[in-house]
């Protein structure tokens, strides 16, 4: 038997991730349309993201699905008078800072 140190051990494993990925990757775009590629490819590395930790939960549903409003965490910041700045999206900056 061979006996790896575990630094070899992280790289085979890390490999291994790789090849698996680029396989599942390969393996299901081929029965998917061009224009459902893109999605697929984003699903796959929000889902490696989030299984590193590297993506905050809030900031992803919040890319997702906008910011709901409640009157707990409403804050008033007066809107600066712009024509190119829409209420709802001034509304998610706020809640975002």
């Amino acid at each position: 038997t061979i006996l790896l140190d575990s630094q070899e051990i992280d790289e085979h494993i890390l490999n291994l991730k790789n090849v698996f990925t680029f396989s599942l990757y390969n393996n299901i775009c081929r029965s998917l349309f061009e224009k459902h590629k893109l999605l697929f490819s984003f699903l796959i590395i929000i889902n490696i993201l989030q299984g590193e930790n590297i993506i905050n939960s809030i900031e992803f549903r919040f890319l997702l699905s906008g910011i709901v409003l409640s009157t707990h965490n409403k804050v008033d910041v007066e809107k600066p008078i712009t024509s190119w700045l829409e209420n709802n999206v001034w509304n998610d900056m706020i809640q975002l800072s």
